[in-house]
């Protein structure tokens, strides 16, 4: 598995898109450690033997599931499908809304354990919106996935995309964006085209706050990132 790998030449160029949601206006990619559509499952159909099965998925409010019953979180969403398929993978759903690149990396010894086998990685917005610097946001990522390689861990990487009105005029927006890029490259990971790509411009999938999906924005970006680890794996929209 491509992410498990620790050297620094890419093993595959960027293969995804980015796209537009309104309201937000982010351009989200997945960097997946992993292979691009096309190429071998990431994970295999049947799961993996325990006791490192658990896939953990490490993020903000967007993973956390804000606004949302912890069963309706796309990763719990995620975990109920495996569960009644028979499939051995545990989902842990390890978002805290709020968290920026440091705050995953203070806390990422005690909160990916042992028996992980991949962790789905999406932070970065909050850093984005603070302005904070896009050379600590950089180093904070590589360390992530540094640490996480160094213990034989696969990581999915959510590439965020400022919008095109922030910080501009400084340039801000344009040396954030380059950011996972770069971090993606350096590892190796592939991308996997478009998180978001059908939530875009539907505004039911989002809550009154324009920042959050519903319950039914999740379970769709369940359904996609279940096809994306395994295109075996479909996940009917109606629960």
């Amino acid at each position: 598995m491509c992410a498990a790998t620790t050297g620094e030449r890419p093993k595959d160029p960027a293969c995804g898109t980015f796209l537009f949601r309104p309201s937000l206006v982010l351009f989200f990619l997945v960097a997946a450690g992993g292979a691009c559509w096309g190429e071998p499952p990431i994970l295999p159909a049947a799961g993996l033997p325990p006791p490192r099965n658990e896939i953990v998925f490490l993020g903000d409010s967007l993973t956390a599931g804000y606004g949302l019953s912890p069963e309706a979180a796309f990763p719990a969403v995620i975990g109920s499908y495996w569960t009644e398929h028979g499939i051995s993978l545990e989902a842990v759903n390890a978002g805290v809304s709020g968290d920026t690149t440091s705050d995953v990396l203070a806390r990422l010894d005690r909160t990916v354990g042992d028996r992980t086998y991949l962790v789905f990685l999406e932070i970065g917005p909050n850093d984005g919106f603070r302005h904070y610097d896009p050379a600590v946001v950089s180093d904070n990522l590589a360390e992530i996935v540094r640490r996480l390689h160094v213990r034989g861990i696969g990581v999915a990487l959510a590439q965020i995309w400022l919008p095109m009105e922030a910080h501009s005029s400084d340039g801000y927006r344009e040396r954030f964006d380059a950011i996972y890029r770069q971090v993606g490259e350096r590892f190796g990971l592939p991308i996997m085209p478009g998180f978001l790509r059908n939530l875009v411009a539907q505004g039911r999938y989002w809550q009154a706050d324009g920042l959050h999906p519903t319950a039914e924005g999740d379970r769709i970006l369940a359904r996609d990132i279940l096809a994306f680890l395994n295109p075996a794996w479909r996940l009917p929209l109606e629960p």
